[in-house]
């Protein structure tokens, strides 16, 4: 068993984990309310100040602005080279390489001796570290990576495309490679290699075979963009479209696939924008949750005073989800003054509210239940002094003052639980009907709905 200063060091360590998450939620959602805010505005200005050209010449007076043009991009030559492996592939102005190497992966990690127990083979694209593993288990180099291969030069009538923008076009369909292919290949490949489902099978060591594919054995697969028709919006450099700075902060450059309008382009950027802000948003949120949860749960733990019993009475859950709500709408609202003060004055005022509520909501819930407990208390005293109470005994025997007290009685005469009687020495008493059978529960709960 852990001795209590282990445990308090536990419950200090997830304090503190608790505390830096919710730090670094704070961070993040600070960060993208600038960046999104940065970022929409950089789009309004290009919006407003683009203008739509030909692509078939660059005019001088063009210079320096942000334009907006559409056509059929392609490559510079004929063919797209493949230098490692000496291919060559035509009709296309991108080509993506994906590369699998067949390996050795650990499973059943030993935590005393940092070593696996228990290895599987599979194909991976990326390599596997192996050097933890027995000797047994080592996984060779990696000889061909993935790769995308852009060539310098791609154009759209008379501009060239730089190269933040050809990195836009996607290459998605599979090129099927033939013998021609396999001939080109360098002679230390080629005699390990095979056409395999469009694509190569090379051996590690040997002769490729796929139905029994040894530690090492590669499968390579090749896709492509063929020419197409492109709209771009990007800044006119002499014959070159280059990203434009905004004044705002963010660089333009845009490139899809389609002839689209620069209203049409922008409307997607914008909504791109919303929603990878939103997407931020709710893990600065999850983020906050989490280490809000940390901090609560080492609280009510350790019993910690007013706070402690707080979150208990509230509850883990509800304190944790209107906690990393106020705390994540404060960041941001904070972060929106700075970027725009009079929406962000209002999130702030949403935010005091939404405190103001939750500090009211539990002022009455910790009310009700001292009422409920204080009703039960009541009730079973009720029973050990035979169904009747005066005021004075139930100030002693509860520790209460005279208003509360009263006050609790008379609870009891107006839901018709008790009533009132007069001793022969003129003291009030409060007598209980049929005190043996009276449910506890449901009469407490009946006097606290009232």
């Amino acid at each position: 068993m852990l001795s209590k200063r282990h445990k308090k060091e536990r419950k200090r360590g997830k304090f503190i984990f608790g505390l830096l998450i919710c730090g670094l939620a704070m961070l993040l959602l600070f960060w993208n309310e600038g960046r999104a805010v940065r970022t929409a505005k950089s789009l309004r200005e290009g919006a407003d100040t683009v203008r739509t050209i030909s692509a078939d010449l660059p005019d001088p007076a063009n210079e320096g602005k942000l334009v907006h043009l559409t056509g059929q991009a392609v490559a510079p030559d004929a063919a797209l080279p493949d230098p490692e492996l000496k291919l060559r592939f035509s009709d296309v102005i991108v080509v993506r390489r994906e590369a699998e190497m067949y390996q050795w992966k650990g499973l059943d990690k030993s935590k005393a001796t940092d070593e696996y127990r228990e290895y599987k083979t599979v194909w991976k694209e990326k390599p596997i570290d192996s050097d933890n593993f027995s000797p047994d288990h080592q996984n060779p180099r990696f000889l061909i990576d993935n790769k995308r291969i852009v060539p310098d030069g791609v154009r759209i009538g008379s501009f060239r495309l730089a190269d933040t923008l050809t990195q836009n076009l996607t290459a998605e369909e599979k090129i099927l490679l033939g013998d021609a292919h396999l001939s080109r290949l360098p002679d230390a490949v080629r005699q390990k290699a095979m056409l395999y489902q469009g694509g190569l099978y090379i051996a590690h060591r040997g002769q490729p075979d796929p139905q029994t594919p040894q530690i090492g054995d590669m499968r390579i697969r090749f896709y492509g963009a063929p020419p197409q028709v492109v709209s771009v919006i990007a800044r006119q450099q002499g014959d070159s479209l280059v990203s434009y700075q905004a004044d705002a902060g963010d660089a333009i450059a845009i490139l899809k696939p389609g002839s689209l309008s620069a209203e049409s382009l922008f409307a997607d950027e914008t909504v791109v924008n919303s929603i990878l802000t939103w997407f931020i948003r709710f893990f600065g949120f999850i983020f906050a949750g989490l280490g809000i949860r940390l901090m609560a749960a080492s609280l009510t733990a350790s019993g910690s005073g007013r706070i402690g019993a707080l979150i208990s009475g509230w509850g883990v859950n509800l304190f944790t989800g209107m906690a990393a709500a106020a705390l994540s709408l404060a960041t941001v609202s904070v972060a929106w003054l700075i970027h725009r003060p009079l929406t962000g004055a209002g999130m702030l005022a949403a935010v005091v509210a939404v405190i103001f509520g939750a500090r009211k909501y539990l002022a009455r819930k910790a009310a009700r239940d001292r009422d409920k407990n204080l009703n039960a208390d009541i009730l079973r005293l009720a029973r050990d002094k035979g169904g009747k109470l005066t005021v004075v005994e139930v100030m002693m025997a509860l520790r209460l003052d005279a208003d509360p007290a009263k006050n609790a009685l008379d609870a009891f005469v107006h839901q018709g639980v008790a009533q009132i009687e007069v001793s022969e020495s003129g003291v009030l008493v409060y007598a209980f009907y049929d005190i043996r059978h009276l449910d506890e529960k449901s009469s407490a709960k009946g006097v606290l709905d009232a």
